[in-house]
């Protein structure tokens, strides 16, 4: 029994670092030619894996994105678990998770594009599909931790009062979304439209919302 078992755990962890194996080849190729652009050719070719194999563990491109994109979400979790523990204050936590995203941003561009990529997918495989299923899932997570973080500094004062903090945390998950996309996804454009570098765009719109959320105290 105990050699069935580890046959199957053996299966499995070669299965797990086939597919992050696939995952960051489609990165790298995703970043270099587009969403659209990208076949699953050439997913198979940047993953040295010929197309019948990929396509056991993967049935489309959007699959692939999809799976990259809940790997990036769940990595983003996993490090919004200490944020409570790190800072004292709701503001202090919420500048914590954009200093997360940042950092993130930084080391793995490339895990932020297929969050970009999310509606086309769902669009493409349909709400009932596992991976769609598990990105909802990640991103209530995080949407919930981000309300939470809102409601604790309305109560300690850090944060002016917002009516309603868990649609403020939808929208505020969103715009963080959105400003990654343009540093990553459009960053020759926002450089050529705002002459401001990719990194610098995205730390001025952190900033917006830090001074949006922050209550100021002012001494005279």
């Amino acid at each position: 029994m105990k050699t069935d078992m580890s046959k199957e755990e053996r299966r499995e962890r070669d299965r797990q670092r086939r597919i992050a194996e696939i995952i960051d080849a489609a990165k790298q190729i995703f970043l270099l030619k587009g969403f659209t652009g990208t076949t699953m050719n050439d997913i198979a070719h940047h993953s040295d894996l010929s197309r019948r194999t990929l396509y056991y563990y993967f049935r489309s491109k959007e699959e692939v994105s999809l799976a990259a994109a809940s790997n990036t979400l769940e990595q983003l979790l996993e490090q919004l678990e200490v944020v409570h523990r790190a800072e004292e204050n709701g503001i202090g936590r919420l500048k914590l998770t954009l200093e997360i995203y940042r950092r993130m941003y930084e080391s793995d561009p490339g895990g932020f594009q297929f969050i970009m990529n999310f509606s086309e997918s769902v669009h493409s495989l349909g709400n009932d599909n596992e991976l769609v299923g598990q990105c909802f899932g990640h991103i209530d997570h995080i949407v919930a931790e981000i309300s939470r973080f809102i409601r604790e500094g309305i109560a300690d004062g850090s944060i002016r009062p917002i009516p309603e903090p868990e649609k403020t945390a939808a929208v505020l998950v969103s715009m963080v979304h959105s400003a990654i996309q343009n540093a990553v996804a459009d960053k020759d454009v926002v450089r050529l439209a705002t002459s401001i570098n990719p990194e610098e765009f995205l730390q001025q719109a952190f900033s917006i919302l830090h001074a949006y959320l922050e209550v100021k105290t002012y001494t005279k």
